[in-house]
Parts: structure tokens; sequence; C-alpha cells
């Protein structure tokens, strides 16, 4: 035991003379904003707007959400050729179909329709490893995250603009999901200004969502969620260096 401490206190020490630290022993943290894209299979969900679509000619389905992330650079510790970073971060994906159709009622026309608006909000914490490419570019080899989702399906029921009635589906059970991904970081001003971007997987999957009423949406065999799918982000970093 005595051997393995010695080791592990010569270890550390190596590293500690290499780090290059801008933040006393926590590096540079900092802030961040961007836009996100996320490309998803809910066919549980889409295979319930086939039923409530209110004209038989429209073709209703969710595939693509867009939003906006805002979080925090915790920290990037940077060695001689890598280089580890902590974040934690809200982000808000939406998306939105209307269903339209036109009936008549005592000779009167009226224009109705139904909106559907998918939400999967999620926050979650992550870290990434990566090392310099060139002075200005960092490869982030590998990012992790383990995040929280609260989806919503919203539908809205309209007659000639005037609202009607509103239903809600959530998750009977949430649980924790996971995202691995790649990217890029662009120091346009180094370590006080940045644009990142990343790409990876979501796999999230959620058997069944229900209203109030208990309708279910989805079951074993037709998930609701089968996956967040992949997912595209770019952001601008703001960094405190110290």
């Amino acid at each position: 035991m005595k051997k393995i401490l010695l080791i592990i206190i010569i270890v550390f020490n190596s590293y500690s003379f290499a780090q290059t630290f801008g933040f006393g022993c926590l590096g540079l943290s900092g802030v961040y904003a961007g836009v996100s894209e996320y490309r998803y299979d809910v066919k549980g969900i889409n295979d319930y707007l086939s039923k409530e679509k209110l004209s038989e000619t429209e073709n209703l389905k969710f595939n693509k959400g867009t939003g906006y992330r805002i979080g925090a650079n915790l920290f990037r510790a940077k060695w001689e050729g890598f280089f580890i970073s902590a974040k934690g971060y809200y982000q808000f994906i939406k998306e939105e179909i209307i269903s339209r159709n036109s009936l008549t009622k005592l000779n009167e026309v009226y224009q109705t329709n139904k909106n559907f608006q998918l939400n999967l909000n999620n926050w979650g914490i992550g870290i990434d490893f990566g090392t310099p490419i060139f002075k200005f570019l960092d490869f982030k080899i590998l990012e992790g995250h383990v995040s929280y989702y609260t989806p919503e399906l919203n539908i809205e029921y309209y007659e000639n603009n005037n609202f009607i009635s509103a239903d809600k589906f959530e998750p009977e059970k949430m649980k924790i999901t996971y995202f691995v991904g790649s990217g890029l970081i662009l120091h346009l001003v180094q370590g006080y200004f940045s644009i990142e971007g990343t790409a990876g997987y979501n796999f999230l999957n959620i058997e069944k969502l229900k209203n109030q009423s208990n309708i279910f949406i989805g079951d074993a065999n037709n998930n609701s969620i089968k996956n967040a799918g992949w997912s595209y982000t770019l952001q601008i970093n703001v960094g405190f260096p110290f």
C-alpha cells in the first residue's frame, strides 16, 4: 500500500509541474450560450399525430427540434498536449406542427387548428477531453454528458383562431440519459472568447407519455420516444482566466 501511495504522489507531482492552469488549481472558467439542433426518433408520438390530424391529406411528423443552450464552463485545466473541461447547462428544444381543416356548420365555414408542440428541454453536466491542433484551434476528442430530460407534448385546439382546449402529455417516469460526442474549439481571443462546435448522439428512451385523463401515447413495442438521436450545438464561450 505504501508503494502504491508513493507512486501516486510522484505521478501527481510530475503532472503538477507540467500544468499550465490559469485559475489557481481550477484553470479557466466562464459562461456560454448557443444554438442546438436535435434529430430524433419519436415513432410512438408520430403514430399518435397521424390519428389526431384534422385533414386526411396531412402528413404530420416530428423529426427535428431546435433551440438554445445556456451554461457555464466550470473549469478547463490544461496540461502540455491535452486539456480537460467540466461544464453544466440547460437547454430548450422544441418543434411545432399545425394541423388545419375547414368545417361547414349551419352554412358557416369554420377554420379548425390543432397545434402540436414537442418540448425536449433538458439539463446536464459533462466533461470533455481534447488536445490542441494549433494555437488557435482545439480538438475535443471525447465529450460526455449526463442529462435529465423533461419532455412534453402539448396540444391546443382552436376554432376560427379562438382557443377551445388544451392537453399535455408527460412521461410516467423520468430517467437519467447520456450523450457522447466530439467537436472543435476556435479561440478568437485566447482565454477570453471562443466559438465551440459539438456533435454527438443522445441516448434517450421513453416508453409512454400520458395526460391527466390517463390516455397513453406509446407502448412497449412502439415507444413514444425511441431516442433523442443526433444533436449539433454551436456556442460562444466567454472566459474568465485569472
